[in-house]
């Protein structure tokens, strides 16, 4: 169940966002290979960036589902990518 007060699909002139989806891990596993990004981060336990993507993404789908809010992806309108995350955590 999606949080409809949270909105999804907001607009800026070149970014769109949406809410996460299952497959997004595989995208937003990169995110977890880069050391640098991720200096601070908990790993929870979790050995692979896999792992770390499918727990960090799950927890998203889990906000939205408890009307918590949640992290959104960012896709760039012009080349449809998905290009990070952003949003509000409760």
């Amino acid at each position: 169940m999606k949080n409809y007060s949270y909105k999804e699909n907001l607009e800026s002139n070149r970014l769109i966002t949406r809410f996460l989806k299952p497959s997004d891990i595989s995208i937003w596993a990169d995110f977890y290979t880069d050391k640098d990004a991720v200096e601070f981060f908990p790993s929870f336990g979790l050995k692979t960036n896999i792992e770390q993507a499918k727990y960090m993404i799950d927890k998203q789908l889990d906000r939205y589902h408890n009307n918590r809010f949640g992290h959104q992806a960012l896709i760039e309108k012009e080349t449809k990518k998905f290009i990070g995350i952003c949003g509000l955590l409760t």
